[in-house]
Order: structure tokens, then sequence, then C-alpha cells
């Protein structure tokens, strides 16, 4: 496609990963059965999505809530939620609709399985995260949650330690943080639960970038996926553009000729990269 010499092309690999598909999926049907659908948290980190399923009747509601749900239909999320919540919907007599990924699902498996084995668990994610919030609350809360090394107290440590990743964490941190570990002495046994999907988009999105004048990355601003393939879009390409909303794209971001690339996060659906391809001045 070409505007004003311009030569505009949208990423191959964009658009929602398996587990945030399968999860809109999952609502779309709801929605067209029903009419009305509450998600326990926000479906995913897209207000342009969120907006587009609001208008076919999805509401998004808090834990505290849920015993309020009766006879109603609930969606749990791509990211997973503690047993508590599905007692709680159990008991509210709610129709649940599970979109736990089933990623996130196994990863859940595997710490309560470790936990039985009475191995002292680290997860590397971000504090408060609702996929760490499901899979801490599979052992209730009897996990180390770190970020980055700082935060840890190697001194209060055992020797002996499990580590276990949040899915859509960078695998080159959690491979340092396995590092620092060892560096005290401690003996790590390393579980590399970061998504596939989400380490191939890593290498996907930084080779399309390589090939473009300019890219614009599309995504939530509250959205860590988003602003982790951003930076690596950035790195290779000091052209890239983050925005939320095809309005925002500014013509003085272009010269003649440029080639130029639509992309975005794993919460970023194709209609939006489409639309923001269609604003580029033409």
């Amino acid at each position: 496609m070409s505007t004003q010499g311009l030569h505009v092309e949208i990423d191959p690999s964009a658009g929602f990963c398996f587990g945030v598909a399968a999860a809109v999926g999952k609502a779309e049907a709801t929605l067209k059965e029903t009419g009305n659908l509450h998600c326990v948290g926000q479906l995913l980190h897209n207000t342009h999505e969120i907006r587009r399923l609001e208008v076919m009747g999805l509401r998004t509601i808090s834990h505290e809530k849920l015993p309020e749900m009766t006879g109603y239909s609930v969606l749990f999320r791509a990211h997973g939620e503690p047993p508590g919540s599905y007692e709680m919907s159990r008991l509210s007599g709610a129709r649940l609709v599970d979109a736990t990924c089933p990623v996130v699902k196994k990863l859940q498996e595997r710490v309560k399985k470790s936990h039985e084995r009475g191995e002292t668990i680290i997860i590397y994610g971000k504090p408060g995260h609702p996929e760490v919030a499901g899979i801490v609350g599979q052992i209730n809360g009897d996990a180390i949650v770190a970020d980055r090394p700082e935060t840890l107290s190697p001194e209060v440590l055992p020797e002996k330690l499990t580590l276990y990743s949040q899915t859509t964490m960078p695998v080159e941190g959690l491979r340092n943080l396995a590092r620092w570990l060892e560096k005290y002495g401690k003996e790590v046994k390393l579980h590399n639960t970061v998504c596939r999907r989400v380490t191939d988009r890593v290498k996907e999105v930084e080779q399309f970038a390589r090939t473009k004048d300019v890219i614009l990355f599309v995504g939530g601003k509250n959205s860590s996926n988003s602003r982790y393939l951003f930076n690596i879009c950035r790195q290779v390409n000091p052209r890239t553009q983050f925005i939320e909303d095809p309005g925002e794209v500014q013509s003085k971001w272009f010269r003649s000729g440029d080639r130029v690339g639509v992309t975005g996060g794993t919460s970023t659906p194709v209609w939006l990269l489409e639309e923001t391809a269609g604003a580029v001045p033409g």
C-alpha cells in the first residue's frame, strides 16, 4: 500500500496471542447467547477492544462483586484466578465462563506440585499482577515474588530454590535472576515458564522493525507486554512511535518514500492495526 510515496505494511505476525484470542472468542460467544457478561477484572489491556465488547454487553467487575452475580454469566480472563475466586463463583450461583490461558493453567499446576514437594518457590513476575495473584493463590501465597534481584535478600533465602516465571516476562530477565541467585551460592531449579509465543514475538518484532524506516507500535499504555515489545522495536529502530489510537498518528513522523511498519502487542487486535495503517497520511 502506498500513500504519498509512503509504503505501509502491517506486521503479519501481529495480533492477539492464543490465550487472549480464546478469551475474546469466549466473551463474544457468551454475549451473543445471553446479551450480558461480567468479566472479573479488565479482559485485556486494550481500551478499544474493551469498548467494542462493552457495546455487545460486556461489563467489568471487581472480585468483591462476585458474590452478587447470582444468575449472571461471569468470565475469568486469560490471566487466571486463585481457587478462592472459583469458590466465590460457585457459592454465588453464577454461570462461570473460564477463559484461563492453558499455558497459565499449566504453570499453576506445576507450582502446586513444587509446593507439595516442600520447595521454596520464587516467582519472577510483577507483584500484584493478576496472573501472579492467580499463581500464588494456588499455594495460599506461600511464594516469593520478585521482578528484579534488588528486591530480594539473599542472606535470608534457603540454599535451594525453585524459580518460575510469570508467562509474559522477558526470558532474559528470568535467566539474569537465576544467575544472580547462583552468585550468592544458591542452588536454583530453574523452570522457564515464559510463554513461547511471547519469546517468539520478541524475535518477530525485532526482525520486522529492522526492515522499516518508521514503526507505529499500537498498544495499551497499561500493557506491560506492549511496553516491553515497543522498547525492543525502539532499540533496533529509533523512529518507533508508541500510540494507543489511530488518531495519534502525526504526519511529521514520516519522510517521502518511507517504509512504514505497523505492529503491536499481544493484546492489540488486528482491526486496530488496520485502522492505524489507514490513518497514515495519504
